[in-house]
């Protein structure tokens, strides 16, 4: 008995959709890749970037705090943090920001990190931070909102303003002591003032003659360097004007 064979037309379908399924397997393998591609670049980007930003963070001579806006846990800090506090990274890690503040100032904390969060950057230099021997450091804090690991947080720029601070503690010890010694020189200056106003003779005494003058007495500063004098001797009036 004779087999049936597929027509021509019929293998001619099957070849057509063998090619379409080839051809799609090959455009999904090609975007396959496409994709694997840029998953891979943005990855070594990625890790680029982290590399790139961890160096300005460790190379920066400000010490810096990451802060977890929702609970004040430590997210992040560099070596200059470290430094600055006396701990190592592991305990920095472990930490929370009111930890490393003292008790007494810790609602102020508090609301600088409101305020920080409300206006999205802040400065400020009235919360010092406390190192591994619970002694308060003086510091000036520049603070900005941003994501960290795909949650908010605070970046937290620490300043050490301790010799600034005693510079400035310094600045005004000279400042009240130059004030000092220009209200006794002026003291002394002013009690000059006063004897050279007594040795200076009262024109009124003049009498009537001569009948036409004025004395011009205006001292530039407190004490003048100049005066006048005059006396009657046998009749006649002596007048000098002097410059001493």
């Amino acid at each position: 008995e004779p087999v049936a064979r597929p027509g021509r037309a019929a293998m001619e379908g099957g070849l057509i959709a063998l090619s379409i399924t080839a051809a799609l397997a090959l455009v999904g393998a090609v975007i396959l890749a496409i994709h694997y591609d840029r998953a891979r670049r943005t990855a070594l980007n990625a890790a680029d970037r982290s590399r790139e930003w961890n160096t300005i963070v460790e190379q920066g001579n400000d010490a810096l705090l990451v802060i977890d806006i929702r609970d004040g846990r430590v997210l992040g800090t560099n070596a200059r943090a470290c430094e600055l506090l006396g701990r190592d990274r592991e305990a920095m890690l472990a930490a929370n920001i009111f930890d490393l503040c003292p008790k007494e100032l810790l609602a102020r904390c508090a609301e600088r990190i409101a305020e920080v969060w409300e206006k999205k950057g802040w400065l400020f230099a009235d919360v010092p931070l406390l190192d591994a021997r619970g002694e308060a450091i003086d510091v000036e804090c520049s603070a900005r909102v941003n994501a960290f690991s795909g949650r908010p947080a605070i970046f937290l720029y620490v300043r050490d303003a301790r010799e600034r601070k005693r510079m400035l503690a310094r600045i005004a010890a000279q400042s009240t002591e130059l004030q000092r010694r220009n209200r006794d020189m002026l003291d002394s200056i002013q009690c000059a003032q006063r004897i050279q106003k007594a040795m200076v003779p009262d024109t009124t005494a003049w009498g009537a003659a001569p009948p036409d003058h004025f004395v011009l007495f205006q001292p530039r500063d407190i004490v003048s360097g100049d005066f006048h004098w005059f006396a009657r001797r046998d009749g006649l009036l002596l007048a000098a004007a002097a410059d001493c």
